[in-house]
């Protein structure tokens, strides 16, 4: 009987060190990646409202490639032009009344203000002046030196400002003309991009994350015609409810609590300011007018609106749709908040289709399915 010398396993001591580089590299691209998004959430925020903007065009595009027989690419452009021409349109018929009682609201709330103060007992100017530390600082010095100084720091401030707002207001028209083009590149090829993008992923999930995104794309457009639904409506209660009341600017308030529908949780108290405060320039009676009046209003849009709406086009939890507004207005700032709605719908479709009924095996309805669809056992 032979003993074969078995020779060392040379490999042996490497394989820690290998497994630790291993470790080590990919959580640096872990981190990386990480890094790279969160530097990159600006322009993800732009391909999303692109994206957005894409599905508008294909919801108006759509009946007009079947009702005139038209190619896709036409049809996009009749949509396109649809869509640009109904803001001006409005802006003609409605643009100069709309403009003078948007001036009159201004004009009203700075009374309503002082009749606040007045019936109060409260000084609102002194209020903010102690706030921000402001007094009468220049009291004190010089009639001459005063004077002087406060114009060249008024100039310097209005300087300022206008240099600002005129950056605000340039860099808001290139993001915009960035997502109106974006979303017609997307309109125009939808299938490239997306079969683009499914490419990213595993074969064995490419399947899943293809359904997903159909999902995604059908309950966003059903969400936007439910939203421009419950904006219409609000709209035209708030504006008749005013006209009603003897309230100034009915078309002005209607047309603020229309827009600010389109936000949600927070729209219908953002509207109720101005409402509120015309109102109490008017006499309590009025305003306690107005304050049923903007109840009456949410009750409706809350227990009929919404509900059938959203029965007929997109449901999602209301709760979700607030703790969305929070977590993308923390990440985004404002144009989270504007866009938190339809973010936090993709969110909900992606959760509930990928990792609840695909992983956990279970059975929600999803979103922006289809009734053939919903027909099909999950596997």
């Amino acid at each position: 009987m032979s003993l074969k010398s078995v020779p060392p396993d040379s490999d042996t001591p490497a394989a820690p060190v290998r497994a630790a580089a291993v470790f080590w590299l990919i959580g640096a691209l872990v981190v990386a990646l990480l890094i790279a998004i969160w530097l990159a959430l600006p322009a993800l925020l732009v391909a999303f409202a692109s994206a957005i903007v894409a599905v508008m065009l294909i919801a108006v595009a759509r009946p007009v490639e079947r009702w005139l027989g038209l190619r896709h690419a036409f049809a996009l452009a009749v949509a396109g032009v649809v869509l640009l021409t109904l803001p001006v349109v409005a802006c003609v018929l409605i643009g100069p009344q709309l403009k003078a009682q948007l001036a009159q609201v201004a004009q009203q709330i700075p009374v309503a203000v002082e009749s606040i103060e007045h019936n109060f007992g409260i000084n609102l100017t002194s209020i903010v002046k102690d706030a921000t530390g402001s007094g009468s600082q220049g009291a004190t010095t010089s009639g001459g030196r005063s004077v002087i100084s406060d114009a060249v720091s008024v100039g310097g401030l209005l300087l300022s400002n206008l240099s600002v707002a005129g950056s605000f207001v340039m860099n808001a028209l290139a993001g915009l003309l960035v997502v109106i083009f974006g979303g017609f590149y997307l309109a125009s090829d939808t299938e490239r991009y997306r079969q683009g993008f499914v490419r990213l992923f595993p074969p064995r999930h490419q399947g899943k994350v293809d359904s997903a995104l159909g999902h995604c794309g059908r309950a966003l457009e059903r969400w936007l015609i439910a939203q421009a639904i419950a904006m219409t409506a609000v709209g035209m209660m708030a504006g008749l409810g005013s006209w009603a009341l003897g309230l100034p600017a009915p078309l002005a308030i209607g047309v603020i609590s229309g827009i600010l529908e389109f936000f949600p949780v927070i729209g219908p108290w953002l509207s109720a300011i101005p409402v509120l405060l015309l109102a109490f320039g008017q006499g309590f009676q009025v305003t306690i007018l107005a304050a049923l009046m903007l109840l009456v209003i949410q009750q409706i849009e809350a227990n009929l609106i919404t509900p059938l709406v959203q029965q007929t086009f997109a449901e999602i939890p209301p709760f979700l749709v607030l703790f969305g507004l929070v977590v993308f207005g923390l990440i985004f700032g404002l144009v989270g908040v504007l866009v938190a709605g339809p973010l936090t719908l993709v969110a909900y479709v992606l959760v509930v289709e990928l990792y609840v009924n695909d992983t956990l095996g279970q059975d929600l309805k999803v979103p922006g399915e289809t009734d053939s669809e919903q027909s099909i056992p999950r596997t």
